[in-house]
């Protein structure tokens, strides 16, 4: 029922939705509780200690080398808790030279304060522009027509790769 822009914004997104929500209900009425009755079995507690094969033998390592690290990783968090000032006057001293490395010092180390993506001169020059609220359309696309004039009239045309015009001057009138 909506008409214009907001048909052509809205419209899709709804039809997403609708579309996600049958999608949602068609797997939790058939594939999910047709995988829930195969994968949710009963499992043996000794099943790793039995295990045959290569993969079944290099899971079963797997699984024994992680709980030891596990255990171990406890035992450590233990005594830094229970040390007390120990941990935590070095931890907050830690915490501090990271902030200060952060924000002011950055600038004269190397490789701090850099971005992934440094910041580029595209050479793209963008313009937005709103007519008054009432300009009629005719109006506004003369007013784009004179701004665009007067960037050419600026901007060498041998600098100009490609200048357009978009439906959005055209419906700033309408905002």
């Amino acid at each position: 029922m909506l008409a214009g822009i907001a048909r052509f914004l809205f419209v899709p997104l709804a039809e997403a939705v609708v579309f996600a929500m049958l999608a949602s209900y068609l797997l939790s009425r058939t594939l999910v509780p047709t995988l829930a009755k195969y994968w949710l079995q009963r499992h043996d507690p000794d099943a790793p200690h039995r295990a045959r094969g290569f993969l079944g033998r290099l899971q079963a390592r797997f699984e024994q080398g992680f709980l030891r690290w596990r255990d171990n990783y406890r035992a450590l968090l233990e005594r830094a808790l229970s040390s007390g000032t120990r941990f935590a006057v070095p931890f907050l001293l830690a915490m501090a030279a990271t902030a200060i490395l952060a924000f002011p010092m950055g600038r004269y180390l190397p490789g701090l304060g850099q971005d992934y993506f440094p910041s580029v001169d595209g050479g793209q020059i963008r313009l937005h522009l709103r007519a008054r609220t009432g300009l009629r359309i005719d109006q506004t696309a003369a007013l784009c027509d004179r701004v665009e004039d007067t960037v050419r009239s600026i901007i060498p045309a041998k600098e100009l790769d490609a200048s357009s015009t978009t439906s959005a001057c055209l419906t700033a009138a309408s905002i």
